[in-house]
């Protein structure tokens, strides 16, 4: 609360100290009664983007707020809702812990191909070249599926790359969808510019290393993932029996496993055992998937049994 309340100090500087109001030398609900008096009278859109930390990210992760703090932020939305202020939230889950039914909620769809097209031209000029080349980047803004980081990301590399022509365009995006590191990215960017920051965000606190080397098996699902059928999938790995009570154990695991991915952004939930993956998700996981400990042992922790066998593409 401190933090929010000083950037209503801040944008309203100006009208604090032509009003005599000495900003620093009030306490927090002296200032937060006057910031609700301000959004009274003045129209703000207030972005708070990605709020997951608030209530712990991923689910069962203690939070850094306390429950009390958690209160107040609640508390505070609903006095905003009596103000001029209009509170966009950003996260990747819907935040019913901490907030309740309050909210109104709205899904993110994916971006329409024409808006597509506009971010990719727009980033094209602001690196001083022709827009008009957008039109041969059509095959990745294809692969993008929508998804605004990855149409910034595939747009920049094909920028590098010098990438003029349709044929080009689709032969990046043919090796991105094999899993291959075809773009550059630098995760110290953060998550706003990082695919592979965003995508990370969660995925090493929220998976112990058994299970992200589970997932590592995602490298190899384009489009659609099956809990069943990737269960499938590490049994043959495995090679143990495939079929009866075990298989359907493993195919409970996996299912709680990708929704668990889900939650955190990685896939997106159809119901049952069906998950959309991410476009970009073959590139993020190969890395994983080509690391030696795959050529190692794979554990199964309920019987104790210990596979040698390395991984091999079906």
């Amino acid at each position: 609360m401190p933090r929010l309340l000083d950037r209503i100090g801040t944008l309203f500087s100006s009208v604090l100290v032509a009003n005599g109001v000495q900003w620093l030398t009030l306490d927090d609900q002296k200032r937060r009664q006057l910031a609700l008096g301000l959004l009274r009278r003045v129209p703000v859109l207030w972005i708070w983007d990605n709020v997951e930390q608030v209530a712990g990210f991923p689910a069962g992760t203690e939070s850094v707020w306390t429950t009390t703090e958690q209160k107040e932020l609640a508390d505070f939305l609903r006095d905003l809702a009596g103000t001029k202020a209009r509170v966009l939230i950003t996260s990747r889950r819907d935040e019913t812990t901490w907030l309740g039914e309050f909210p109104m909620r709205v899904r993110v769809p994916p971006m329409p191909r024409q808006d597509r097209i506009q971010l990719a031209a727009a980033l094209i000029r602001h690196h001083g070249r022709d827009a008009r080349t957008v039109a041969a980047l059509e095959p990745l803004l294809e692969f993008s599926r929508g998804n605004p980081l990855t149409v910034g990301v595939v747009t920049r590399q094909a920028l590098r790359d010098g990438i003029t022509t349709g044929e080009a365009a689709a032969d990046l995006a043919r090796r991105l969808q094999d899993g291959e590191k075809a773009f550059l990215d630098d995760e110290e960017q953060g998550r706003s510019r990082s695919l592979g920051a965003s995508l990370a965000y969660g995925f090493a606190q929220g998976f112990d290393e058994a299970e992200r080397r589970r997932l590592a098996l995602l490298c190899l699902f384009q489009g659609k993932v099956n809990a069943f059928v990737v269960a499938l999938l590490e049994l043959r790995i495995g090679e143990r029996q495939v079929g009866g009570a075990e298989h359907r154990e493993v195919a409970n695991e996996w299912r709680a496993l990708l929704s668990r991915a889900a939650e955190i952004g990685l896939l997106t939930a159809q119901g049952g055992d069906l998950f959309d993956v991410h476009p970009a998700l073959s590139w993020f996981f190969r890395s994983l998937f080509d690391r030696p400990i795959h050529k190692l042992k794979w554990e199964d922790h309920h019987r104790q049994r210990r596979w040698s066998e390395p991984l091999r593409k079906p």
